[in-house]
């Protein structure tokens, strides 16, 4: 292992720099660089970062806190991580990050393109969805759109002041993100879907509820399936009324 002290090599910049390389000869697991900010049991009023990255002021677009990139020809994953029920596991393809357990993103999601495992051999008791009880139209109708702005957390009485060795903590810039409580949104009600559609709700180990949006996405497909076929026995019927005042 290299260490550097803000000095250049080549091209790059360097404060610490490691290097291991797979051989025939070599451990079972090898491993670049290892952070471990570990207690046996839970401290209140603490934190702890494994690995903590900053980077900024580069040139703009082109910093990075954590930079992870997938080598060779073999499947596998840049970044990996995992909540404390899981660990490694076989990953089939290549991927930039690859997540075992909840995720959660305090603010907005981009992404390029968004896709869910659907193909039709990885299920298994499958049935149509609508059924001679069920009317798509009639679930959706009983639903609201509402807007709605998010209470902070400390509206939510999960994080207050905190008091460190050296400093007092401001929550409300150092602890989230102010903005995101500030913009408004438009939504359901998980509770609402809850009672027509408990399959698009979950509750999460916090106890609050959960919803799955793009779930609802076969619903409106059936709900548009209905009206169309309403559209066209009215249409129908107009026809043959027409018909018969003809006559």
């Amino acid at each position: 292992m290299q260490l550097y002290n803000g000095c250049t090599y080549g091209t790059w910049g360097f404060s610490l720099q490691s290097h291991t390389s797979i051989t025939t000869n070599s451990a079972s697991y090898n491993v670049g660089i290892k952070g471990t900010a570990y207690a046996s049991a839970s401290i209140g009023n603490k934190r702890s970062y494994g690995i903590y990255g900053v980077a900024g002021n580069a040139t703009s677009g082109w910093n990075y806190g954590v930079y992870g990139k997938l080598y060779g020809t073999v499947n596998g994953t840049a970044i990996f991580a995992a909540t404390n029920s899981y660990g490694d596991t076989y990953i089939s393809g290549e991927y930039a990050g690859y997540f075992r357990g909840k995720m959660f993103v305090e603010d907005d999601l981009e992404y390029t393109d968004l896709v869910e495992m659907s193909d039709m051999a990885m299920k298994k008791d499958v049935r149509p969805f609508k059924q001679a009880s069920t009317d798509a139209t009639d679930i959706l109708q009983s639903l609201t759109a509402i807007r709605y702005k998010l209470k902070t957390p400390v509206e939510m009485n999960l994080i207050g002041p905190e008091i460190t060795d050296t400093l007092s903590v401001d929550v409300l810039s150092a602890s989230y993100n102010a903005k995101r409580y500030t913009d408004e949104r438009i939504g359901l009600s998980a509770q609402d879907v809850q009672k027509v559609i408990p399959e698009l709700v979950k509750k999460g180990d916090d106890g609050y509820l959960r919803m799955n949006y793009i779930g609802l996405i076969p619903i409106l497909l059936e709900a548009i399936k209905e009206q169309e076929a309403e559209i066209e026995a009215l249409q129908s019927e107009i026809s043959q009324l027409k018909k018969i005042m003809i006559k």
